[in-house]
């Protein structure tokens, strides 16, 4: 277990070593784990979408959820289904293995279909 290296003053505890890149960012610049998150937050709509993201699941979906919210996708019933799709299946996205996946949310999608 990580010792606690201190909090952020609004209640959140800083892990020293903490894997998450963000926190040892706001540690390292004195500020809140929150107002960083923001700050991130923030980058991540720059261009491109998902640009400062930590991984690339976190980069797939913010461009979804940017995807749904302002681009192409905001008048497209079924675009909810992509940030679904990155968010529960992307180790089957990643290994073609879209027969699982369309198994798996077979009554979601069968549902969005019918519309």
């Amino acid at each position: 277990m990580a010792a606690v290296d201190g909090s952020d003053g609004e209640g959140e505890t800083l892990m020293k070593g903490s894997c998450d890149p963000l926190l040892t960012l706001a540690l390292q610049a004195g500020v809140s784990a929150s107002a960083a998150e923001k700050v991130l937050k923030r980058i991540q709509r720059f261009d491109p979408v998902g640009c400062g993201s930590r991984d690339l699941r976190e980069c797939l979906l913010v461009q979804a959820h940017w995807f749904c919210s302002e681009g192409d996708g905001k008048d497209d019933p079924d675009a909810e289904l992509l940030p679904q799709i990155i968010g529960r299946h992307l180790k089957n996205v990643e290994t073609k293995k879209y027969l699982a996946i369309a198994r798996i949310s077979k009554s979601r999608w069968k549902r969005s279909w019918q519309r």
